[in-house]
């Protein structure tokens, strides 16, 4: 067949051809074999293509090697006639093979005149950018050296850029990898194959207000991989604790919509006003909870003042830095994920029951002199709450167990396209996240009673929808605007609980309700309840519900310019944010009547009182509430960074202003608008990429300082030496990455806390005077002076010390260790004034000092065993802080705050349980809380008497235990990927935090002044308690008493417990699926199992609860996530 007449006939077919060579996607892998063997051996075989040529010049016998997966046939030709004198023609299944023209090059002489003016080569270059493993790197940057002429890859790794020269070099460069300087000579298809930096030396990490190299970073700056990030849980404050070194991170609830974690940088450096560190998402302060971990492109922590001191007043406490993804060249890619879930308390308390808790309380009337026999349980009761032969008259009830299911369901879908042409990219994500409380009814034994929470009640339920989109629009080659919309909208449903409480209320009285105090409901349908108390079945099925409707809009608007043609490596940017946060509550409620059993009359019926007859309604109230706040944003900057030869330079000078204001205020103050402005700035200078050093300036100005000291001026230095890249270590095999760092500067903070303008005086209402008048009823109010002014309070600052360094061992190995040191002086507070002042609120003051010091350090392991990719990693944090300064005067040297950490609480040293032989022993004098040795008794906690004065008082607390924030938190795990096959795992611990856990009527036994018989549930640990017959002077519990017990409920050492814990935090297996190449268009297909918080080791959880929370809070979750991912 001659090859024209094929062409004819592959033209007519092409009219009605289908898309087959678009669709197919070949797998190949070649060793060493001729084209012409692929060709008609491999690709024939396997598909639909045939391939035609009447050339016998072809270079059809040459040898080569590769590895494909799943690549269209064009991507395939293009590789295999890399290097050779063959190009090709693709119609459907038919492929034309024929011989490269090479058109010859007339060269001309510069002054040869053209239509145009001088001619100037322009020759297309197409290409890929792969990594080592044949995947591609989407969004890598090619640029023609020695112009600003570039392009970037799209999806797919494919790239095509119009060069000046067809000799020209292209720069190519991709974050975490090696850059690399392409010759073409005279190539018009090249397939570019990036390293993978030992290290990151070309990694680009976010800074302040910008990006460097990592190797030339000089900061104490960590980063973390989005995909470590990314597990299936509502908040991604919970994803920060044992991921990332400095980050200390505590979770207090797990309801859901309520269980963001609180963290902070390096610990709590400050005693007053905000703590918390500056999350920049995008370069604006937006909360950490509206971001989807798929959102993310990086995320980086900035922990010293190096990083931190542009930031100035906001840096105080560390900077967390979220960029969001964007659109990349190339056609539309889509990802989605959907993943369901099924959650499960970690640990909930355990509790006596009915008999139990009763048998106990009738062992206190028996303890407790001169209490009357009347009160106690008698036999019939405790024998029919022992076998529950009457459930109403003597319940039975384990709140937990009849009120919350053990299991719940959580589901999570998300999609996210991203592609983008010349001139334009985008990225566009939503999600919708859907969690279900732990509520619901279980009757048990009360048959009578509906297992559904019904019309005036509610679980607790959450859903939130998230949309994010971020658009890039080049204008012109040097002038690109960034356009980026965010919004959420969530929807909170909970029970409305006791006094619009809500299910905290539920879940407080679910632990302070005795097993015994009422049944969930009685047989005819009232409503069970004592007067001072409350039922949570009625807090949850009876009283109402709220919902908490949430509308957030952000956007920012920035503009980028490029001003290359006044100096090379000068640009310039604007940018401008604005949200707009808006809430809204409706609160549908009632009043309920609710009787009390008191007994049973001679036919049998309960004998009962009622109550709340009077307020009762069978119908829902209605109200509701608004609130919300406004934020505006500007910022404008000018950036440099250039080389000379073996000098870069880098500049920044930045101005910005922000506005804050509330929708809705209690107060005039509080209704004003919030504003601040700043100027930053920041100069860098490295020599032969060796060594570096850098200053950054934070000028900042707020208005809660008086004229005169509004401004404040914020500077650091950091210097930086990579000394792998000297001779001596430049070919070393074992050291192969080493890095030092040293930096120190100051930052500051005018976060006051309670209060605003500090610096004016108030006035506010005074009682005045009455009884004036003819018939002595009429009166006037007065004024008084409320809060005197300061006038010279001015900024809390924080000077900062950091060493840093940066080790790589074997190309596999890193270790990165920073040791740090801070002191916070002029910290805001009231300091303690004489009572004879006769003033109403302390003046402020800047009084306050505190140090927090420690180290932090991460460790990294990778290796590639064939087809096994392991990577281990672990990181530790140390940061204990210490009160230096506190504005008090103390009596007793012992009691005095000053050298303790933040949070240590006052407390009595318990000893041991007395026993009769040493209460007998005391001296007649002895004096424990106004009792006398008379008056103690065998099993009540004996204290140390601290001043030695024979009397155990207030002068006998001391610091004696840590406080409820860890000064220790670690995390460790590994990955592994083998062929389809993926698996990670991760464990998070801390240490260096105490619980106490005597903190309310369930840790008091019957001490409550409301009701002690029935108010509290007992934990099952009250059965190791002092009894005659068990007099062991370390039992868990002293000796039972009914009533206001003067000493053994005391806030003592007695009741703290170390709340140190190891965590599987998170586990996760999946599996890649391989997709036939001609069945559809999918680039990839995985599904996965997600643990998270499966497993807890820790002995306060074994004897108690989480130790993150308290007994009465909502029980932190374990879940499990199956989830499907499919990206085309």
């Amino acid at each position: 067949m001659k090859l024209t007449t094929l062409l004819l006939f592959a033209c007519l077919f092409q009219i009605n051809a289908s898309t087959y060579s678009q669709k197919t996607r070949i797998t190949l892998d070649i060793k060493n074999e001729s084209i012409e063997s692929i060709l008609f051996e491999k690709i024939e075989h396997v598909t639909d293509f045939k391939f035609f040529y009447e050339n016998s010049a072809l270079d059809l016998g040459k040898k080569v090697t590769f590895k494909f997966k799943k690549k269209r046939i064009d991507e395939v030709l293009k590789i295999v006639f890399k290097n050779t004198n063959i190009d090709f023609d693709i119609i459907d299944k038919q492929i034309i093979l024929t011989k490269r023209k090479i058109l010859p090059i007339k060269i001309l002489e510069p002054s040869t005149p053209t239509q145009s003016g001088t001619l100037k080569w322009q020759n297309t270059i197409n290409g890929t950018v792969k990594d080592a493993n044949g995947e591609n790197l989407p969004g890598a940057n090619i640029l023609e050296k020695g112009t600003t002429n570039g392009s970037q890859a799209d999806f797919d790794g494919n790239f095509s850029i119009n060069v000046s020269n067809i000799n020209a070099t292209l720069v190519v460069s991709y974050i975490g990898y090696v850059t690399k300087e392409v010759p073409l000579n005279g190539q018009s298809n090249v397939n570019i194959v990036l390293e993978e930096s030992t290290f990151g030396l070309e990694e680009v990490v976010a800074i302040g207000f910008g990006r460097q190299k990592k190797e030339s970073v000089v900061g104490a700056i960590e980063s973390i991989k989005p995909a470590e990030l990314d597990v299936p849980i509502r908040s991604l404050s919970n994803s920060l604790a044992g991921r990332v070194s400095g980050v200390l991170a505590v979770q207090r609830s797990g309801e859901p919509g309520k269980d963001d974690a609180q963290f902070w940088i390096r610990g709590i450096s400050t005693f007053t006003g905000n703590q918390n560190p500056l999350v920049l998402v995008d370069g604006i302060e937006r909360p950490l909870s509206d971001v989807d971990p798929i959102e993310i492109e990086s995320f980086s922590v900035l922990k010293d003042a190096s990083a931190t001191a542009v930031y100035g007043v906001r840096g105080a406490n560390g900077v967390i830095l979220v960029n969001t993804r964007k659109g990349v060249k190339g056609e539309a890619k889509i990802d989605a994920r959907l993943e369901q879930g099924w959650a499960w308390a970690t640990k909930r308390p355990s509790y006596l029951n009915a008999f139990e808790q009763a048998t106990l309380f009738n062992e206190g009337i028996d303890a407790t002199p001169g209490s009357s026999q009347s009160l106690k349980f008698s036999q019939e009761a405790l024998d029919a709450f022992r076998d529950h032969t009457d459930l109403e008259l003597y319940p039975d009830v384990d709140w937990q167990e009849a009120l919350m299911q053990d299991i719940t369901a959580t589901q999570k879908l998300s999609v996210n396209i991203s592609g983008g042409g010349e001139k334009a990219r985008y990225f566009v994500a939503t999600s919708v996240y859907n969690q279900e409380g732990q509520y619901n009814i279980n009757p048990g034994e009360y048959s009578w009673v509906s297992s559904s929470i019904g019309d005036f009640g509610s679980n607790v339920k959450y859903l939130r929808y998230n949309f994010r989109s971020n658009v890039d629009m080049d204008l012109s080659e040097s002038t690109t605007v960034s356009l980026g919309l965010q919004g959420n909208i969530s929807e909170n449903k909970e029970p409305a609980g006791d006094v619009n409480e809500g299910s905290d209320s539920v879940y407080n009285w679910i632990v302070n309700s005795s097993p015994y105090a009422y049944p969930l409901q009685y047989k005819d349908g009232q409503l069970a309840q004592r007067e001072v108390m409350q039922n949570p079945y009625n807090l949850l099925t009876q009283r109402g519900h709220m919902e908490t409707i949430g509308n957030v809009l952000r956007s920012n608007l920035s503009i980028q310019q490029n001003l290359n043609s006044i100096t090379e490596g000068l640009s310039a940017n604007m940018k401008y944010a604005f949200d707009a946060v808006n809430w809204n509550r409706t609160e549908r409620l009632r009043n309920i009547e609710y009787i009390t059993a008191i007994g049973r009359n001679e036919d049998g019926e309960l004998n009962y009182n009622t109550y709340g007859t009077a307020d009762n309604t069978d119908y829902l109230n209605y109200s509701s509430t608004a609130w919300g706040d406004r934020t505006q944003y500007f910022e404008t900057s000018l950036n440099y960074d250039n080389a000379f030869d073996k000098h870069s330079f880098g500049g920044l000078i930045l101005f910005n202003m922000r506005s804050f204001s509330t929708n809705t205020s209690d107060s005039y103050i509080n209704s004003l608008p919030n504003r601040s402005l700043g100027l930053s700035g920041r100069v860098t200078y490295a020599y032969d990429s060796k060594y570096f050093i850098e200053t950054n300036l934070g000028y900042n100005g707020s208005e809660n300082f008086p004229k005169g000291q509004r401004m404040g001026f914020f500077p650091s230095l950091a210097v930086g030496w990579l000394a792998s890249k000297e001779e001596f270590l430049e070919d070393n095999e074992v050291v192969t990455w080493l890095k030092l760092r040293g930096s120190l500067g100051q930052v500051g903070s005018d976060q006051i806390g309670s209060t605003r303008f500090a610096y004016l005086s108030t006035i506010v209402g005074a009682p005045g005077y009455s009884g004036f008048g003819q018939n002595y009823d009429q009166g006037i109010e007065g004024l008084q002076e409320d809060q005197i002014g300061s006038t010279d309070i001015t900024w809390e600052v924080a000077t900062k010390y950091n060493l840093g360094i940066e080790l790589g061992l074997y190309r596999d190995l890193r270790i990165n260790t920073d040791i740090f040191y801070e002191k916070r002086e002029n910290i805001f507070l009231q300091p303690q004034t004489s009572e004879v002042e006769g003033i109403r609120n302390s003046i402020w003051s800047n009084d306050g000092v505190m140090e927090n010091k420690g180290f932090d350090m991460s460790i990294e392991y990778s290796r590639v065993l064939g087809d096994l990719t392991l990577t281990a990693r672990g990181n530790f944090t140390y940061a204990r802080n210490k009160i230096l300064e506190d504005g008090r005067y103390y009596a007793n040297s012992w009691q005095d705050a000053r050298g303790t950490r933040y949070g240590e609480r006052l407390l009595y040293d318990a000893e041991h349980l007395f026993s009769e032989e040493e209460i007998q022993a005391l001296p007649d004098y002895y004096d424990q809380f106004s009792l006398d040795k008379t008056q103690l008794r065998p099993g009540d906690i004996k204290y140390r008497d601290v001043n030695d004065d024979g009397k155990i008082n207030e002068d006998d607390r001391i610091f004696a235990a840590n406080p409820s924030t860890p000064d220790v938190v670690f995390g460790f795990g590994a990955s592994m990927e083998y062929k389809n096959f993926d698996f990670s795992f991760l464990f998070q611990g801390s240490a260096g935090a105490s619980s106490y856990i005597n903190a309310a009527w369930y840790f008091y036994p019957f001490q409550a002044d409301r009701d002690p018989k029935y108010l509290g549930s007992l934990i099952d640990n009250f059965q190791d308690r002092w009894t005659p017959e068990n007099p062991d002077p370390n039992a868990f519990a002293p000796r039972l008493y009914v009533g206001q017990d003067q000493n053994n409920y005391k806030a003592s050492t007695w009741w703290v417990r170390d709340a140190n814990y190891l965590r599987l935090r998170n586990l996760e297996l999946g599996y890649t699926f391989s997709v036939p190449e001609n069945f559809i268009k999918i680039d990839k297909s995985r599904i996965y199992l997600t643990g998270v918080n499966l497993v807890t080791f820790s002995k306060f959880a074994k004897d108690f609860w989480d130790p993150e929370t308290g007994a009465a809070a909502y029980p932190i979750q374990a879940s499990l996530f199956l989830g499907f991912n499919v990206s085309f």
